[in-house]
């Protein structure tokens, strides 16, 4: 059966100073609309990661506007998140042979996990991800969105044709790029919408610098020496071998260099990543000064939100070297914080930076060490461009954008 999730009550007028006028004024025009509405929010874990945390916001921030919004997510089970993990990957490219034991085993558990689920109750259900995809098939529903989250511009054949019969089934289907959106979905469904981050989460809200030292510190690094973090999963797609990669070469010019990767395992469905873990600590060695974050008990004595917080306000550059991504909120987070932000020229890390501007774009190992070294070597730039990224994600990319987003569709379907 499917788990409800409680969240905590945000006011939507708290983003009035923070976001620009007009848009504060949308939101509460369309929400007008659609006042006393029924919404819900399907997904696989309340966990760290993306989705659930966009959706720990947008869906109180819906409630604060009027809506009546709800959040379930699907029961654990290794061996679905393990086969939906390869989903996952499939859709970014990955080669992967889709058996029949494994179509009969995904569906056969959303078919279980449907049951008893009041899905007539509610006007409008949002689907996210490959993991409830084929809820659908299973539930008595009235309107539907199917959101995806990851970058599919070549995804593996086999796996999308599976998972195609169930997508063209939804009444929209929302991507974050126009470039993922050209298999096979009908162009009148489609909708393309870029996650945000919410300002006023205790990740994104300003961290007190002296705090930040304080718990890097007390992590084992030098506060007086250079540090630069990038915060993901242990994941191939966000290249961590790739980052000590960069790290070393960069090494070579900027003395006392420190790296930290910030991916602790706390989700349920991403068995892959202990296994890269491994790999990355090997890649390691025995450099004392290449600090991996996965286990846990790392944490001490603050949450996940405060550990990454800290790093974020503490670090010179914030990394996030990706082959394949589908958006990068983590790149979104280092730019408000006002940080010089280096991404991998791939996905929706394109979307929020432009080159030079507001932050650095590369595409291998050489290239970030190059740009890590000249942002070392010319303070001054690295203050234009973080001071740019920060009105950037102002404009684009904070949580009421994505509110207004979501009721624009729900007004259409509705």
């Amino acid at each position: 059966m499917l788990i409800k999730i409680k969240t905590k009550p945000k006011k939507f007028s708290q983003y009035k100073k923070i976001i620009h006028q007009p848009l504060y004024e949308e939101v509460l025009k369309l929400a007008k609309n659609l006042k006393g509405i029924r919404v819900a929010h399907l997904n696989a874990t309340a966990g760290v990661g993306g989705v659930s945390e966009v959706i720990r916001s947008l869906a109180p921030l819906m409630n604060s506007v009027g809506l009546k919004t709800d959040w379930f997510i699907l029961p654990s089970n290794n061996q679905f998140f393990t086969i939906t993990k390869e989903f996952h990957n499939s859709l970014q490219g990955k080669k992967w042979k889709l058996s029949q034991r494994n179509k009969k085993f995904y569906l056969d558990y959303l078919k279980k996990a449907a049951k008893g689920f009041p899905a007539d109750k509610y006007d409008v259900l949002v689907f996210h991800d490959p993991q409830t995809l084929a809820l659908i098939d299973f539930l008595d529903v009235n309107k539907t969105i199917w959101r995806c989250h990851v970058d599919t511009q070549k995804p593996n054949r086999q796996v999308w044709n599976f998972l195609i019969q169930y997508i063209k089934k939804y009444d929209k289907v929302i991507f974050s790029l126009k470039e993922y959106s050209g298999h096979a979905v009908v162009r009148s469904k489609i909708r393309i919408v870029p996650p945000a981050i919410d300002a006023l989460s205790v990740k994104n809200k300003k961290y007190p610098g002296k705090k930040a030292r304080r718990v890097i510190l007390q992590c084992g690094l030098n506060i007086d020496r250079p540090i630069i973090t990038q915060i993901s999963r242990f994941d191939p797609w966000k290249d961590p071998i790739g980052v000590i990669k960069a790290y070393r070469l960069a090494k070579k010019s900027i003395a006392g260099l420190q790296m930290a990767y910030i991916g602790f395992n706390l989700t349920k469905d991403d068995p892959e990543a202990a296994r890269i873990y491994k790999k990355t600590k090997k890649a390691a060695g025995n450099d004392k000064d290449i600090h991996l974050f996965f286990d846990q008990k790392d944490l001490g004595d603050l949450n996940i939100d405060q550990f990454i917080a800290a790093f974020q306000t503490g670090s010179d550059i914030i990394l996030q070297k990706s082959i394949v991504e589908g958006f990068g909120l983590t790149v979104t987070e280092g730019m408000w914080k006002g940080k010089p932000v280096i991404g991998g020229k791939v996905g929706g890390i394109k979307l929020q930076i432009r080159n030079g501007q507001n932050g650095f774009l590369v595409t291998n190992p050489e290239d970030c060490a190059k740009t890590i070294v000249r942002l070392f070597k010319n303070p001054k730039e690295a203050k234009r461009v973080s001071q740019s990224a920060k009105e950037s994600v102002r404009t684009n990319y904070l949580m009421p954008r994505l509110l207004r987003d979501y009721l624009k569709i729900m007004v259409e379907i509705l």
